[in-house]
């Protein structure tokens, strides 16, 4: 309650610094530095004015429209006063945004290693935010201008990885009850089908238009996708065969890095 929000404080800081010192990045390909603005006093008094006009219109339907306009099937309903002390309602989850974090939970047993499950799946959750948050500094060709089709790929296969848990918590596809075997089956079933077919069109699409072909890492996890939701294994057995796929993929990708830079050597 108190160190994650001075945390938070303190990187989002740090952020805005190096973008008042260094700029922002520009895209791959991009050499005209696009026209700019001060970020004090000119962006940040916009951004206090847009915040001041969201608050206005907050007040305002306070004060005067508290169960909205007399038109019917435009009001809404305040509801009663929230009991801090009343039980959870039944089912209750948390924001989209978190419900990958919230079904992640659910996949891993409440005990590994001698572990509690929560706290090893915490550990992995705050390791993939850490490795989110240092691809800048790994990214070294994005650094000189160049693309990087090994980090895309990983973009995408993060991007696979949420969605698939977040369609899984929003129970999809489940008809007997979320405590059901078949219905969790169900859910994984269909939210495996709906994954899968989002990325197959990614993938057809980054092949013919972005000419792609690192498929590695957003293949093991189409992969790890289609073990647990189509084939019945558990999330972290299709995970445990999908790791050496996505191993194998780091190789791969490190051979490959390592020639385009010496044929980019060779040919300048």
């Amino acid at each position: 309650v108190v160190l994650l929000p001075l945390a938070a404080f303190a990187v989002i800081g740090i952020h805005l610094i190096f973008i008042q010192r260094q700029g922002m990045a520009l895209p791959v390909g991009m050499t005209k530095t696009p026209r700019s603005m001060k970020f004090f006093p000119n962006f940040a008094l916009r951004d206090v004015l847009l915040w001041l006009w969201c608050l206005l219109l907050l007040v305002l339907l306070a004060a005067f429209l508290p169960y909205g306009p007399s038109i019917p099937g435009m009001e809404w309903e305040l509801g009663k006063k929230a009991d801090p002390f009343a039980p959870a309602y039944p089912g209750i989850k948390p924001e989209w945004y978190f419900l990958w974090v919230y079904q992640l939970l659910k996949e891993f047993p409440p005990h590994i290693m001698g572990l509690e499950g929560t706290q090893v799946c915490m550990f992995l959750i705050f390791a993939i935010l850490g490795v989110g948050g240092i691809v800048p500094w790994l990214d070294r060709r994005a650094a000189r201008n160049r693309p990087s089709p090994g980090f895309t790929d990983g973009g995408v296969a993060v991007l696979i990885f949420l969605f698939f848990l977040t369609f899984k918590a929003w129970d999809l596809g489940g008809t007997l009850g979320a405590d059901d075997p078949e219905s969790r089956a169900a859910v994984a079933r269909f939210s495996a089908w709906l994954t899968l077919g989002g990325a197959a069109v990614v993938t057809i699409l980054r092949l013919i238009l972005g000419k792609f072909r690192w498929f590695y890492l957003s293949g093991a996890m189409m992969l790890q996708t289609g073990l647990h939701g189509i084939a019945g294994l558990s999330y972290l057995t299709a995970c445990g065969i999908a790791l050496p796929a996505g191993i194998l993929s780091l190789i791969l990708l490190g051979r490959g890095s390592r020639t385009d830079d010496t044929e980019s050597v060779g040919h300048s």
